[in-house]
């Protein structure tokens, strides 16, 4: 069973074909040289209203070979070609990434910024006169 906690999702296909997407250090890595794009760029890329194709196949790539190692480029090409199964997986997706990236932030949004400034306080009134 897939623990969304851990970057994990699951998706059944239209023929019925249950998969589950793991997002880790792995996975990331796989789909970096599936797609020959730094990992930066590829969840760049994800984020934007038509991701690129090979990104989207790279990722979910990556992402289901912790589970079907047997998978290849093209089979994973040949679920995402079908328009009801690239929702499904797109889907899946989304959840697994933001079940990974929530657990790599401790559940928070965002870190919270470090303190600016590296000596002590300015005083009030600004940089005194010589």
């Amino acid at each position: 069973m897939a623990n969304p906690a851990k970057g994990e999702a699951a998706c059944e296909l239209m023929d019925g074909t249950k998969l589950t997407l793991v997002i880790d250090y792995d996975a990331l890595a796989e789909a970096e040289e599936a797609a020959d794009m730094g990992v930066n760029d590829l969840l760049g890329a994800l984020g934007g209203e038509t991701p690129r194709l090979k990104v989207m196949r790279a990722m979910v790539y990556g992402a289901l070979r912790d589970r079907h190692e047997d998978l290849t480029l093209q089979d994973v090409g040949s679920f995402l070609l079908d328009q009801r199964n690239h929702g499904v997986i797109g889907e899946a997706l989304g959840k697994a990434l933001q079940g990974a990236f929530d657990q790599a932030t401790g559940g928070a949004e965002n870190p919270p910024a470090p303190p600016s400034g590296a000596g002590t306080a300015s005083s009030k009134t600004g940089r005194q006169k010589a």
